[in-house]
């Protein structure tokens, strides 16, 4: 019986957490849940080429090699790039595949070119404290970190996209 029960509890409970967030997500704002559909339908699509395609198939979707946008406040469209990023953040939050900062910065860069905002993809690494080499992925509108803003100085970036 307290087996059955233990079940029951658990369903409900993550049939409440489920409800809270379709109702969170229907009292956000059209352009929030627009963002959101944008962001996990190109993480899936991203998620799903990083990981069966080598980097050469989709390397020009990355944009220019070795050239950055300036870094400057954005003079229009300063909130979407922040939306963006909670879109991205509220995705790999509920995303059923892995979402790594690669997939996370590869799909930000996606969302900002359909919206006509440059930006620029910035690859690093960095040795951890065993010597090995750890990767990491983030990305820049203007001055803002849309994606991977955690411990970026700690980075060498060694490539870079526009």
């Amino acid at each position: 019986m307290s087996i059955f029960l233990t079940r029951t509890i658990s369903k409900l409970i993550f049939s409440m957490s489920m409800g809270m967030v379709i109702c969170k997500f229907l009292a956000s704002s059209r352009m929030e849940r627009g963002l959101f559909l944008q962001a996990w339908g190109y993480s899936a699509i991203t998620a799903f080429i990083i990981r069966f395609f080598p980097m050469k198939v989709y390397r020009k979707w990355l944009g220019e090699e070795h050239k950055e946008t300036p870094v400057q406040s954005l003079a229009e469209n300063t909130e979407l790039p922040q939306l963006i990023s909670r879109a991205i953040r509220r995705c790999n939050k509920y995303a059923p595949w892995k979402t790594a900062c690669y997939v996370q910065a590869f799909t930000a860069k996606i969302i900002l070119r359909h919206h006509h905002l440059p930006s620029t993809l910035y690859f690093g690494l960095r040795k951890d404290r065993n010597g090995q080499l750890q990767a990491h992925a983030w990305l820049r509108c203007g001055t803002i970190m849309v994606t991977g803003n955690h411990e970026i100085e700690n980075y060498t970036v060694v490539q870079f996209f526009s």
